[in-house]
């Protein structure tokens, strides 16, 4: 209702929300403006921030490392790849807000900037993460092209009776499973589509259909009109063919480990949105990722912001105090020679692609962790911003925006192994986590997969108890 008052435009339906049915609902529940909610949300609390005084807007920035004295988070450093400029920020309190990670994939619908920051930062600073093996994969175009990672609604379409086929045409989720077909969970659904597309029975484009030349245009455009549009304007009508879609990364369920309030074990660090953990546990249905955010956001923005009104300043960053980052940036900022970051940007997703995603395997993943290690050293040692000529060979704004890709395919890299870490040691399949050696639900894996950073600079990763 708040939203609302600032012009959040919902659908009403006599005089009140309609709430809308979701896959694996008891019953309808979710509020939303049709087939472009999160949009409306996005732009709705955007248009909230303009207005309100007092909010100062740092764009086209990002976080290289968080900034952590006396055990107690108390600022960032960020780059600004429009101007060039080193910025370090002084608070009393930070809340990480900075999405998941789901750029580790080639299939995604995330804005390309989502590069697991906040997870990469919150490890290097000393925060705990638990379950970062559980990526929430939704179906997503992979044909045509041009809208390869876009997100086509697809709950709405299987509410209203959308039917996956594999290439050969058979409607396959009846057998994977039977009574509830593409009324599954979505991991399940996520499943099932890996599956065929595994096994050899997938799309050129390496996908599977979902078919609603079945269903009405009436229908389509009632509950998901925006998304019709889209196809039609690539000359696609969905009464007459049916979608191209994969598994994608979506939301993600792990992230820093937060108390009630969105705190996480370092004092004055706060997270919320994909970057928190524990709020959905191993999985969640359709409709909910929104709430958790918005629920998790108010509460870590308002326990935030008591913190800044009990301490009397900010502590300042200091040039005592080491920052993660600054030093590998600065070994690698007048390389000439070695191997260019967009390079090794594909293979880190490469790995994720074909190990960690949705059928995952022992084998695979130690292949993956192993080749990830790898090119951590290479981050370390070859990678270069610019080919052979340096970055003083190229244009302020090229230069800036090598930087910013370098660390964001530092963060990458990290995040990677922190996901194959954590898959690898939960041996079993729960939630989002499909291991094929390991399908069933082990009942002593009840338990959190927790990753931190050891003393030595190692990463640790270890069960803990629910409770704990």
């Amino acid at each position: 209702r708040d939203m609302e008052s600032w012009g959040l435009e919902l659908v009403r339906e006599d005089g009140d929300f309609q709430q809308k049915e979701m896959p694996k609902n008891t019953y309808p529940r979710a509020l939303h403006n049709r087939d472009h909610t999160g949009v409306a949300v996005m732009k709705c609390l955007s248009s909230k921030v303009k207005r309100t005084t007092g909010i100062e807007r740092l764009e086209q920035t990002c976080l290289l490392d968080l900034s952590v004295y006396d055990d107690a988070c108390t600022g960032a450093l960020l780059w600004n790849y429009d101007r060039g400029e080193w910025w370090i920020v002084d608070s009393a309190a930070v809340v990480l807000a900075a999405g998941g990670g789901s750029a580790l994939y080639h299939v995604h619908d995330n804005p390309p900037l989502i590069t697991g920051d906040g997870y990469a930062a919150a490890y290097r600073a000393g925060a705990r993460l638990t379950n970062l093996e559980m990526v929430d994969f939704q179906p997503l175009c992979v044909a045509p092209e041009k809208m390869r990672g876009f997100a086509p609604h697809p709950t709405g379409f299987i509410i209203m009776g959308g039917i996956f086929r594999n290439s050969e045409g058979e409607a396959f989720m009846e057998r994977y499973f039977p009574g509830t077909a593409e009324q599954a969970s979505r991991a399940e659904v996520c499943r099932a589509m890996a599956m065929e597309i595994r096994e050899g029975r997938g799309t050129e484009a390496g996908g599977v259909y979902l078919d609603s030349t079945h269903l009405s245009l009436e229908r389509i455009l009632k509950y998901a009109p925006h998304i019709y549009r889209q196809y039609r304007n690539q000359g696609i009508d969905l009464t007459k063919q049916p979608q191209e879609l994969a598994p994608g990364s979506h939301t993600w369920l792990g992230g820093a480990r937060i108390d009630i309030n969105g705190e996480t074990n370092i004092p004055g660090l706060f997270a919320a949105g994909d970057n928190a953990s524990g709020i959905h546990g191993a999985n969640r249905i359709g409709g909910s990722a929104l709430s958790a955010a918005m629920v998790f956001g108010w509460r870590a923005g308002k326990a935030a912001a008591e913190r800044a009104r009990m301490l009397d300043a900010p502590r300042h960053i200091t040039a005592d105090q080491k920052i993660d980052g600054v030093e590998w940036l600065a070994s690698v900022w007048d390389r000439k020679k070695g191997i260019p970051v967009e390079e090794l940007r594909e293979r880190i997703r490469d790995l994720a692609q074909a190990e960690v995603s949705v059928i995952r395997e022992g084998p695979g993943l130690e292949t993956a962790l192993g080749k990830l290690d790898e090119i951590q050293e290479l981050m370390s040692n070859q990678m270069i911003l610019a080919p052979e000529y340096g970055l003083d060979s190229m244009g302020p704004s090229a230069r800036f925006q090598a930087v910013r890709s370098a660390i964001e395919t530092r963060h990458l890299g990290l995040v990677g192994q922190m996901v194959v870490s954590s898959a690898l040691l939960r041996n079993e399949s729960r939630g989002a986590h499909y291991r094929l050696d390991h399908p069933d639900t082990n009942p002593e894996w009840e338990r959190l997969t927790c990753l931190y950073r050891g003393e030595d600079g190692e990463m640790v990763c270890e069960p803990v108890a629910v409770g704990d």
